[in-house]
């Protein structure tokens, strides 16, 4: 019986992403900032934490950020900040919106018959560093007095008519998660708003409701972003401009690859 010939496919995979290949490239920077905070003995709430707060505030285009232990609980804190309690309902978490198939962004059409008096907030996520339109958004919150929290992780650094996404509602959220464009190694977030009264709850919510130390004046979390983590991505985003350049540029040449595909060519981003 004469054996079949192992058929193998000449495609070789792609990764979507190769952390390995980053660090390779920066590897001597993350570990002379590892080593720094190592020396300092300071793991919590230091220097470094502060120093990226200041960072990511300045790139999103607002005054302050507060480094939390993950995007997740950057949109939690974020919602508790916003007064927003057990049983409200927030657009469009848990309360679904649909979204425009030319972008996958939220449909601000669908505001009007989704709202309802125990609307309390409305959360808007740019997805794919793509900027939702935040003009008919920010315009419904308004006249329905209703907080605007952006959903900033999957597009930190992208503007929406000449403004950084992240400076344009009441408060955004980050996602540090190490697949994200500026990833940590390990879960991290941060929250970013021109509000102080925001910020200053925010800071309170993420160290045990503590308005000084050693004083809970309510509950709260153990949510604090670890100077490590802090050190690593002030590293990283130092090359962050670079790395999404070059990811504009690989975009740019799968477009051409698949232009001629129906079906599989994604939205693209608005000038400015």
């Amino acid at each position: 019986m004469t054996s079949q010939p192992q058929i193998t496919s000449p495609l070789e995979p792609v990764p979507q992403l190769d952390l390995s290949a980053q660090y390779a490239a920066i590897g001597a920077e993350i570990r002379t900032a590892v080593e720094r905070v190592m020396a300092s003995q300071q793991f919590v709430l230091g220097r470094e934490g502060a120093a990226l707060e200041d960072e990511i505030a300045k790139l999103c285009g607002v005054a302050h950020g507060v480094g939390v232990a993950s995007g997740t609980d950057a949109l939690i804190l974020a919602l508790r900040a916003c007064g927003v309690q057990p049983g409200d309902e927030v657009l469009p978490k848990p309360v679904f919106v649909d979204i425009r198939p030319d972008t996958y962004n939220i449909d601000p059409s669908e505001f009007g018959r989704r709202v309802t008096p125990r609307t309390r907030a409305i959360i808007i996520v740019h997805l794919y560093g793509l900027a939702a339109d935040m003009d008919p958004i920010l315009a419904f919150a308004k006249a329905h007095k209703l907080p605007v929290i952006e959903d900033n992780a999957q597009a930190i650094g992208a503007s929406y008519k000449g403004r950084r996404t992240g400076s344009l509602g009441d408060v955004a959220c980050v996602s540090f998660y190490p697949t994200k464009n500026l990833g940590a190694y390990g879960d991290a977030g941060m929250v970013v708003t021109n509000s102080a009264e925001l910020a200053g709850r925010i800071r309170t919510l993420r160290n045990h409701g503590q308005s000084e130390k050693y004083r809970s004046t309510e509950p709260g979390w153990n949510s604090r972003l670890d100077e490590i983590q802090a050190a690593i991505l002030r590293v990283k985003l130092r090359h962050l401009s670079n790395w999404q350049r070059a990811r504009q540029a690989h975009a740019a040449e799968y477009n051409r690859l698949f232009s001629q595909t129906p079906g599989v060519m994604p939205p693209l981003a608005p000038e400015g």
